[in-house]
């Protein structure tokens, strides 16, 4: 197991409920490393580095942010209900073009998986490869 992956698995054991963490880079929109409670299918993860680019940095959400009266650039968070599961999207600070990604089966309250999220990405660690 490398570093990443190691750091993902530490990343999805913080996440009570939490069932695939996944870190994307934006600018290709790929996920480059998961960790999963059992199988995520491949093309399931995929799409979510599509979404995380179109939430976090597609043109209506730029449009929306500067609207609300932030700068056109984009989102640092996204959070989505869809399919019977709610999706967290969260940049991290350091690198604002990669992205820790969460999926929580269901779509209850959103509120408390966003701070959990939050907190998570605030003590990830980056292997030094990638810093």
């Amino acid at each position: 197991m490398n570093a990443l992956s190691n750091s993902l698995n530490e990343a999805l054991e913080q996440m009570p409920g939490c069932v695939f963490v996944g870190y994307l880079d934006l600018s290709v929109g790929m996920v480059l490393g998961s960790a999963a409670l059992g199988e995520i299918p491949e093309e399931l993860q995929e799409n979510l580095g599509v979404s995380a680019l179109n939430y976090l940095n597609g043109k209506s959400v730029r449009a929306l942010a500067e609207s609300l009266g932030g700068s056109s650039e984009s989102f640092d968070e996204a959070l989505v209900a869809v399919g019977g599961a709610t999706h967290v999207f969260i940049r991290l600070p350091e690198r604002p073009n990669h992205v820790l990604c969460f999926m929580f089966p269901g779509e209850g309250d959103p509120r408390p998986l966003l701070q959990i999220a939050r907190q998570t990405v605030e003590s990830f660690s980056l292997p030094d490869f990638l810093e």
